[in-house]
């Protein structure tokens, strides 16, 4: 049997993000404990040994709002659980605004060996747009933590298309990216989802019209392809040898266990 991919949703955000539709919550009284906890019984309950996986991805949501020991709990757990590879990629999304200093040295001494920040677009005023808390000052910042405990595998989420976005503040976002060294880059549409506060205030959003949409969408590819960063499929750019293993699987339809709150699985059929 081929070695699978393993998703852990963690549903839980400081704030909601006007654009996102995932399902998250905000983590009030005792509701991490009680979803480690829950999540390790789910775990458990599927535990099977003769799985092998070589790829663990901890989604959401925000990862990073967990505290290191439930983090490391929940690692351990899946590991129990199930045969993780040596060589397997193991994957934590983090918003630049958590507490890295805290998460990430515990994070890393957990396992993880690959990080993807939500860094959105490199321009503040685009950001605060967006809802994102962390000015570009702190994705450099998180940048630096990630490096010092030893994850160079990283990856920048940008976002094309956003309220008030036009080539040339696009040209700062393709700069930072650049110039910040990662091996990986996830590049989006913004896309209005139904039942988000940007769909319902649709009408009063500056944004870019569908022909500058496209060439935000042309200048990206091309500025990646020519820093190195290869595009590999619609959204996701990476150097030779950092392409995300776990998003390969979905692309190559191959088998992944989901776990937690809205996670799906594609699994023995």
């Amino acid at each position: 049997m081929e070695p699978i991919g393993l998703y852990l949703h963690v549903p839980f955000c400081a704030s909601r993000c006007p654009y996102c539709d995932f399902f998250t919550q905000k983590p009030v009284g005792d509701a991490l404990t009680v979803y480690a906890e829950t999540m390790k019984t789910e775990l458990r309950d599927t535990r099977d040994k003769q799985i092998r996986a070589d790829s663990v991805y901890f989604g959401g949501g925000t990862p990073s709002v967990l505290p290191g020991d439930l983090f490391t709990e929940l690692l351990d757990t899946v590991r129990d659980c199930f045969t993780v590879t040596d060589d397997a990629e193991i994957t934590v999304e983090c918003n630049p605004s958590s507490d890295l200093e805290r998460f990430l040295p515990a994070a890393a001494e957990a396992g993880v060996n690959r990080v993807s920040l939500g860094m959105q677009s490199a321009v503040d005023a685009e950001r605060r747009k967006l809802g994102r808390l962390a000015d570009r000052k702190r994705v450099e910042e998180a940048l630096s933590i990630a490096r010092d405990c030893g994850i160079d595998n990283l990856t920048l989420d940008v976002m094309l298309g956003v309220p008030g976005q036009t080539l040339k503040s696009l040209e700062e976002t393709l700069a930072f990216v650049v110039d910040s060294g990662v091996p990986h880059v996830s590049a989006y549409m913004l896309k209005l989802e139904e039942g988000t506060v940007f769909h319902r205030r649709a009408t009063s959003l500056d944004l870019p019209d569908e022909d500058t949409v496209r060439d935000l969408y042309l200048r990206t590819v091309e500025a990646l392809e020519a820093a190195g960063l290869r595009q590999y499929e619609i959204s996701n750019f990476a150097r030779p040898g950092f392409e995300s293993r776990h998003n390969l699987k979905y692309w190559h339809c191959e088998e992944y266990l989901g776990f937690g709150p809205s996670a799906h699985s594609f699994f023995r059929g």
